[in-house]
């Protein structure tokens, strides 16, 4: 992702994004620690496996997201639901599992 998506923001809402809506998140290796790739074959990279050469802050970061969708069923098998939008391309989401919102 992060040949695509150059800035870090909005990279990470990518992520969140990714690990908030309905379905199972997809980590391409590397993206955890912040691998850069490109269109194949430059995808195809292999995994560094020198951690002196990661991105820390990417990799706490995913840890972190992986925590909170661990801890909350809402956001693995929760119901979501479009509450309304504040702005045309700002939509608002709810999403509940049980006594787990």
């Amino acid at each position: 992702m992060r040949w695509t998506i150059h800035d870090t923001a909005q990279r990470r809402l990518a992520v969140v994004a990714q690990f908030t809506l309905p379905g199972v998140p997809f980590v391409y290796y590397g993206e955890e620690i912040g691998m850069d790739g490109g269109h194949d074959p430059d995808c195809r990279r292999p995994m560094i496996w020198d951690d002196r050469r990661w991105d820390k802050e990417t990799l706490v970061f995913y840890k972190k997201i992986i925590g909170i969708r661990q801890s909350h069923a809402a956001l693995r098998r929760g119901q979501l639901i479009v509450l309304g939008q504040k702005l045309e391309a700002t939509p608002w989401f709810y999403s509940s599992h049980g006594q787990d919102r």
